[in-house]
């Protein structure tokens, strides 16, 4: 309310008219935006017209003297016993228009040169000068013969003169017949990265300038979420103990050098002391254009669905979202459609898969229904919507990952025990994070406990069944885990190609060395996946088993092409959440 009393009553906003008179053939006219825009292309086609004519002339007659001086050069003893002859310049010069059929123009040139002119080098220049001309003088005839020429003459004139004057924009011009301007129009319009990270951080990455560097940093950062997100939206905490709040995304400072983030109490009443479990990005919606429904998952595999327009309307007076009963706490929140599927994955390593339809639509203030029936040292650690022909990422504390087809996991009623989503071991760990990998997702990066970011490629993690180990991707050193995952969209477009090129793929890497993995047994006596361990040979040594990857692992950001990016238009307003650290694992570290 106070802004727009501000935008109505002072001059911070105006509407003022133009005023469309002008000469016209010398006789005033009212003219409209087109017409005036017709007067001046004819202006400039009247202006460039004259240039044209004048600088054709200019080369015509450059181009005329020019062949003066070459017949000159080329009878030079002649010409010179002729002027010796003369008692006077005039005599010369009409003596050289009667004794060689010179012009009297080219007559008085070839009595102005300089001696310096006989030279052969001189001569030289007077014939690539004489080419030059010709070929002008065709340019310039050609673009007076076509106007349609002209019109791409003068449209590159105004290009270099926007490209040699223009600065930004300091104020916006916005369309209004009848709604009032408001604080959203005047807010900046960016796709960005939004990372939050287990010291309660916020940053905000652009995708414009976007860097090796600066992708490896926004990683480091980003152990909780990772989310895109348009500037103009909002973006909503969720805390470990039901509660929400509402952050505007254009108020997280932008990362920098220092990569300085900006703790989330800063911006609302959360404490230093709560524990965010996840994030979701929304774009600015009023309750009667919100469609679908928010989806809420905790540790213990309760679960909740609440209408979208319910959550949006409350969304502003900080909400309790979900009741948490005991020792359990909020992990994940994403919105649906209302007819989609919900996967759960545990760190056991199963996982259950059953229609959103299954959880009626509660309240705010309601708990959740059993989900699953998790045993007693189990616990959820990813939870997301299924996407279509999508497959699962799953990674393990010791670097295993594999991803697996969709196609492999069979829908179920609710709160059944699943099955098995990851095959486990004591050399494997358990599972730490898993994520839906869509056609749009380009990168995957691990965070480790000790903060390491390693960036990499999808096709660098082994595709594989259920029941299966994965391939070691991630060099885990002693006394380090895998913390997190996050799935990265957009950057193909949006990052440096020096960047891209200096970060070799994996193919190119095998290429240059590496061996092909080889089937082996492990411990137990159970093969090893493909991928799971590769040789490596550098300066005639042999690595031991547990470095088979080092090698393949120091080249850990390999940005593969793997389809056309979509535009920044189409990503517009999507919604995108990933999940990464369980609060659980959170306070364990701490």
């Amino acid at each position: 309310a106070v802004l727009a009393d501000l935008l109505r009553l002072t001059p911070m906003q105006q509407t003022f008219g133009m005023s469309m008179l002008a000469l016209v053939d010398g006789q005033p006219r009212t003219l409209s935006l087109k017409r005036f825009l017709h007067l001046f292309i004819e202006h400039r086609q009247e202006v460039v017209r004259r240039r044209l004519e004048f600088d054709l002339a200019k080369a015509r007659a450059r181009a005329h003297v020019v062949k003066g001086l070459l017949k000159a050069l080329d009878i030079l003893d002649e010409v010179i016993q002729t002027v010796r002859r003369s008692r006077r310049v005039e005599t010369a010069r009409m003596n050289l228009i009667r004794s060689f059929g010179f012009t009297e123009v080219q007559a008085q040139a070839i009595l102005d040169m300089a001696l310096k002119r006989l030279a052969a080098l001189e001569r030289r220049r007077l014939r690539d000068e004489e080419n030059e001309l010709k070929t002008l003088i065709v340019y310039l005839a050609d673009l007076l013969e076509n106007p349609r020429k002209m019109l791409d003459v003068i449209r590159d004139e105004l290009l270099a003169l926007r490209e040699q004057h223009m600065d930004s924009r300091r104020t916006q011009i916005i369309e209004r017949t009848k709604d009032t301007l408001t604080s959203t129009d005047l807010l900046p319009d960016l796709q960005a990265w939004v990372a939050l990270g287990a010291n309660g951080e916020l940053r905000r990455q652009a995708f414009a300038g976007i860097s090796h560097t600066s992708l490896r940093q926004m990683g480091q950062n980003a152990a909780v979420a990772l989310i895109t997100a348009n500037t103009r939206d909002h973006l909503f905490l969720f805390a470990k103990d039901g509660r929400c709040r509402r952050v505007e995304i254009h108020e997280i400072p932008q990362a920098d050098q220092s990569n300085q983030g900006k703790h989330l109490a800063a911006f609302t009443d959360y404490s230093r002391r709560d524990t965010i479990s996840t994030m979701l990005a929304l774009p600015r919606l009023t309750p009667d254009d919100a469609s679908g429904y928010l989806f809420l998952v905790t540790q213990r595999a309760s679960v909740k669905r609440v209408a979208l327009p319910d959550f949006v309307r409350t969304a502003g007076s900080a909400p309790d979202v979900i009741r948490i009963h005991g020792k359990d706490g909020l992990g994940w929140a994403f919105v649906t459609p209302g007819n989609s599927a919900v996967l759960l994955v545990t760190r056991k390593g199963r996982s259950i898969c059953f229609p959103e339809d299954t959880v009626r639509v509660m309240g705010l203030a309601a708990g959740g229904v059993s989900g699953m029936n998790l045993k007693q040292d189990d616990e959820i650690i990813a939870a997301m919507p299924v996407a279509a022909n999508g497959e699962l990422l799953t990674i393990t504390s010791g670097g295993f990952a594999k991803r697996t087809s969709m196609t492999a996991f069979s829908r179920q009623g609710r709160n059944g025990s699943g099955i098995i989503a990851h095959k486990i071991s004591t050399r494997t760990g358990e599972l730490v994070s898993a994520a839906m990998l869509t056609p749009d997702h380009e990168l995957v990066t691990f965070v480790t406990n000790k903060g390491v970011s390693k960036p990499l490629g999808l096709d660098s993690i082994p595709s594989s069944g259920r029941n299966t180990q994965g391939g070691q991707v991630v060099d885990i050193a002693q006394g380090d885990a895998v913390a997190a995952v996050q799935m990265i969209s957009g950057v193909m477009a949006a990052i440096d190609s020096p960047a891209v090129a200096s970060l070799p793929s994996l193919d190119a890497h095998k290429n240059q060395g590496h061996q092909t993995p080889r089937t082996t047994a492990n411990n137990q006596g159970q093969p090893k996946t493909q991928g799971q361990t590769t040789k490596v040979t550098a300066n005639k040594e042999t690595k031991s088993e547990d470095q088979l990857v080092q090698g393949q692992l120091d080249l850990n950001a390999q940005y593969e092409h793997r389809k056309p990016v979509e535009s920044k238009a189409k990503r517009t307003n999507k919604v995108t959440q990933v999940r990464s650290i369980t609060p659980s694992q959170r306070n364990r570290k701490q």
